[in-house]
Order: structure tokens, then sequence, then C-alpha cells
């Protein structure tokens, strides 16, 4: 099996395009599995397994096979995902910051409905960057475990663990602060 890749990898690199096809069926679940755990929808991900895709036709030459193609592709997928996403909340940032403003007065109440808290909580998210957000983002929403974070995102299990716990001091402050401007 891993002949018959190869062979197909040098024929794409030789520009035998019709050799790329059965590298995409092989692979299209995993790009798209990496690119779902990274964007926030199927759609997105859909968008951003095309786009994989595009660019690792254009860029197969610097494929040298110093380690599994799936290795490669995987580092390739999982990277283009997250610039992805780093540019879709810039573009979010941006349009909160011309569209949104914090209304100035706030109920006198001490007591908060869940849907207030929520958006509070989705305000301090926003301004985290955009790593940070994408760590949050994989541990709460995601459910994923620490070990299949510090594998997607190439660091130790430790240094998950430390940024979560940094990430979760800087959210308390920003909601702390939040908290004592409404009072």
């Amino acid at each position: 099996m891993k002949e018959n890749e190869t062979f197909l990898i040098q024929q794409v690199q030789k520009g035998q395009s019709h050799a790329f096809e059965p590298l995409v069926q092989k692979y299209r679940a995993m790009v798209f599995g990496v690119a779902l755990k990274v964007m926030e929808s199927k759609d997105e991900a859909e968008d951003v397994a095309q786009e994989v895709f595009i660019k690792v036709y254009r860029v197969i030459g610097q494929f040298k096979g110093e380690s599994k193609f799936s290795t490669w592709l995987y580092k390739v997928a999982y990277f283009h995902a997250l610039d992805s996403k780093k540019k879709k909340y810039r573009r979010y940032r941006r349009e909160q910051e011309s569209d949104l403003r914090l209304e100035e007065s706030y109920e006198e109440s001490h007591e908060m409905d869940g849907n207030y808290r929520n958006e509070l909580l989705k305000d301090a998210i926003s301004k985290l960057s955009t790593e940070e957000q994408i760590l949050i983002d994989l541990y709460y929403y995601e459910e994923s475990p620490i070990k299949e974070i510090a594998e997607i995102l190439q660091w130790s299990e430790s240094n998950v663990k430390v940024r979560l716990h940094r990430i979760r001091k800087r959210l308390f402050t920003l909601l702390e602060n939040k908290k004592s401007q409404m009072y």
C-alpha cells in the first residue's frame, strides 16, 4: 500500500494530476476531521478541507518522504485550519469593535440571567488570543482530552495544562473587571 502511495505522490510531483485523486479519496476524512476540530462548523470545515487539498496539490513538491505522507498532510491541514480560524476571529473582532458597544447602564441587580452571563463569557473569550480561543474551544466545547490537544497543537501535555490554567485566570480577571464596571 505504501509503495502505491509513494508512486502516486511521485506521479503528482511529475505533473500527473490524475494521480492526486486517489490520495484525496484516501485522506479526505482525515483532513475533514482535522479541519472540523479547529473550525466551528461542518461547512467551514468542508471549505478548509477543500483549500487544504488545493494547497497540498500546489506544494506537494515540498514533500520529500522524510515522514509519512499522512503525517505531513495532517500538519498542513492543521496549520491551514488554524490560519483560517485566525482570519475568521480577526474578522469577527473587527465587526464586533465597529458594530457593538457595551451598554453604559446595566441592571442594578447582582444576579445575572444565564443568557447575559453567556454573553459576558463570549465577550471575555473574544479578548483572548486566537491560540487561546482555540485551546478553550478544543478543551471545553469539543471536549478533547489533554493528550489529544497536545498532539494537535504539538505541545507537551503539561504545557496544555499550564496554558489552560493561565487562560482560566485571565478569563476570571476579565470577567471581574467587567463586573466591577457594572457597579
